[in-house]
């Protein structure tokens, strides 16, 4: 989605206190519009995360290697495990179409598309995501 792709295309944060700020202004966009933001969170982690390893030219390397990517339809016709996609029906970084269409084609796979979720796993969600992967593994 253009909000999504227009977020990921900011300038690069010149320091500590930017990269936190356009981590935020990210996970607003392609995060759970269902759900609550952790704003302190996400900064503190943003932080730490800096301060751990902040290389913007991988992070220029992702996005090209992202959007060159070739069709995997025919390969993901070809996987025989027991399949759950699941994909957030609010997802504008992956739109939920992506989610259907990889559920499509594997053989055999279950859809579990989260009404309110975006490109996160929200931690209200966790129980029922817990559930879900138990009874998948229990099934197969």
């Amino acid at each position: 989605h253009d909000e999504a792709l227009a977020v990921l295309l900011a300038p690069t944060p010149r320091s500590r206190a930017e990269a936190a700020q356009r981590v935020l202004a990210v996970w607003r966009v392609i995060g759970s519009p269902d759900h609550p933001l952790d704003e302190e969170a996400v900064r503190s982690r943003a932080a730490a995360n800096y301060d751990r390893a902040f290389h913007p030219a991988g992070l220029e390397r992702q996005f090209v290697a992202m959007m060159i990517q070739p069709d995997r339809t025919t390969s993901l016709a070809r996987v025989i495990a027991p399949t759950l996609v699941i994909h957030g029906a609010c997802d504008v970084l992956v739109d939920p179409s992506g989610g259907v269409a990889t559920a499509a084609a594997i053989p055999g796979a279950r859809l579990m598309l989260i009404p309110g979720l975006g490109h996160d796993i929200h931690q209200d969600l966790f129980a029922t995501l817990t559930l879900e992967l138990s009874n998948h593994f229990r099934r197969n």
